[in-house]
């Protein structure tokens, strides 16, 4: 929509000390006026009514007031936008930190092993981790004295019997 545009209008002044000419002088500023105005209402906005200036006032406030709301977002999403990439500048460095660190920490492990196979070497092969050694050996291994058969025959139930179990309630 176009803003309403008029002719031009052109003002002149004369002195006269006339009481009667300072009347015909003011009658002759306000004629041109009244023309003008003739002119706009015959213009291309001699359709529009008051209703329709308010209704184009109240989407100039409307436009205004979205333009307002469309600004404070872009500086939010501005905000949220550096906010994010801060926060994946200081999780690509602590990456970096950790994996220098786990890189150290392999390092160490490789030197402790390197270090244990010469302590085992210089000792005549003796296993210092134990790694070879069996948690039990065979000859270490003891039968239970209580495996008669006695012992486990209140397990078997008989044909209209049934085991009662004691069960421990978790509650």
């Amino acid at each position: 929509m176009e803003p309403p545009t008029s002719e031009r209008i052109l003002f002149s002044f004369r002195e006269s000390n006339c009481s009667t000419d300072s009347h015909v002088a003011f009658g002759g500023t306000c004629a041109p006026r009244g023309q003008n105005v003739v002119s706009i209402l015959a213009s291309r906005y001699a359709h529009l009514t008051q209703r329709d200036l308010d209704a184009s006032r109240a989407y100039a406030n409307q436009t205004h007031a979205h333009i307002t709301e469309q600004g404070e977002a872009i500086k939010l999403l501005n905000h949220d936008r550096k906010s994010l990439r801060q926060q994946r500048a200081k999780k690509d460095a602590t990456i970096h930190r950790l994996r220098a660190r786990i890189a150290s920490l392999e390092a160490t492990v490789k030197a402790q092993e390197d270090q244990i196979r010469q302590l085992e070497d210089d000792d005549g092969g003796i296993d210092i981790q134990g790694g070879d050694a069996f948690l039990s050996d065979d000859n270490d291994f003891e039968e239970d004295e209580n495996t008669e058969e006695e012992d486990y025959e209140f397990l078997e139930a008989g044909p209209d019997d049934y085991v009662p179990i004691d069960v421990d309630d978790e509650e």
